[in-house]
């Protein structure tokens, strides 16, 4: 199971997850939006605002016994 965080922006993503991985917490970027996928290099023309915006701001913590 995940946890998904938001910041404000991606500079204070950045330092939530450098604090987080400092304090060996294990923290990561989201998935890159579908359009912006090596795998999906036919979709790179296409720009979707909302997912890149969104991907500059969210986080995740593995949650798990």
């Amino acid at each position: 199971m995940l946890f998904f965080g938001i910041a404000k922006n991606e500079k204070k993503k950045k330092e939530i997850l450098n604090t987080f991985w400092k304090e060996k917490i294990d923290s990561r970027a989201s998935w890159l939006p579908v359009n912006l996928q090596p795998c999906n290099k036919e979709l790179y023309k296409y720009k979707c605002k909302n997912s890149e915006n969104n991907y500059k701001k969210i986080f995740t913590i593995p949650i798990y016994n």
